[in-house]
């Protein structure tokens, strides 16, 4: 994904009121989040401000990003708020026309040949669509800011984790907030760090999701949880666009 959606920033610097400088300094850094940054695909962008006049370091840091993000400054931080645009494949609504589901063996440290616990979480492992079974029921509807909110009818009885990660055996809907993070979209319930969508320590749950355009336009949707570290669990849903 091109654009910036919800990431926090705080200042890798806070300069002096008579800083010289109050360019917005920018580095190059391949992986994941540098320890202060945006991430846009593989470059860092570092914000190195002064504490003084905001208003305008905050329309310079519009203008560096291109209007792909709206920054906004307050308490010597910088949180980038969700762009509109970066939502754009995702918004309107779909229908579900098909799930599976699988259970796996995990391990913390990926040992014996188990996938590693955080790598389930961020999808590691098999993803399902060779074994799609037909399913319906659930509404989903994503709105040109990330807002996602569902409805489900009496088709939608199957295996759910719902809004605090209790295994139902029917769909409990719960809304939601599309983020991108590190190069994923996932869908968050709560402003907690992190990709997970759920964890009390006991049970993780993370949910990312992804728009194919070929060879039919569809959204896929994959639920990763973990138990205790060890036991994995993956459900995939597809949904495909609602005709308006």
């Amino acid at each position: 994904m091109a654009l910036a959606a919800e990431l926090k920033l705080r200042f890798s610097e806070v300069a002096p009121a008579d800083a010289e400088s109050s360019e917005v300094k920018e580095k190059s850094q391949r992986g994941g989040f540098a320890p202060t940054g945006l991430r846009l695909g593989e470059r860092v962008v570092t914000f190195i401000l002064p504490r003084v006049d905001k208003r305008r370091y905050k329309n310079v840091i519009r203008k560096h990003l291109a209007s792909h993000t709206a920054i906004v400054i307050a308490n010597e931080r910088l949180e980038t708020l969700m762009s509109t645009e970066a939502w754009t494949n995702f918004t309107g609504q779909w229908q579900l026309v098909g799930r599976a589901e699988i259970s796996a063996d995990l391990m913390p440290d990926g040992s014996d040949g188990y996938i590693k616990t955080d790598d389930w979480l961020r999808g590691a492992g098999p993803d399902l669509m060779d074994d799609i079974a037909s399913a319906a029921g659930l509404a989903l509807t994503i709105s040109p800011d990330g807002e996602v909110t569902e409805e489900a009818d009496e088709r939608a009885r199957f295996e759910w984790y719902d809004f605090d990660g209790v295994l139902e055996n029917e769909v409990v809907p719960h809304p939601g907030q599309l983020v991108e993070y590190e190069g994923r979209v996932v869908l968050k319930t709560d402003d907690s760090p992190g990709a997970n969508r759920y964890g009390d320590g006991d049970t993780t749950i993370s949910e990312s999701l992804r728009v194919e355009d070929a060879p039919e336009r569809r959204l896929i949707r994959t639920v990763s949880i973990e138990t205790d570290g060890i036991y994995g669990t993956r459900q995939v849903y597809v949904y495909t666009p609602v005709e308006s």
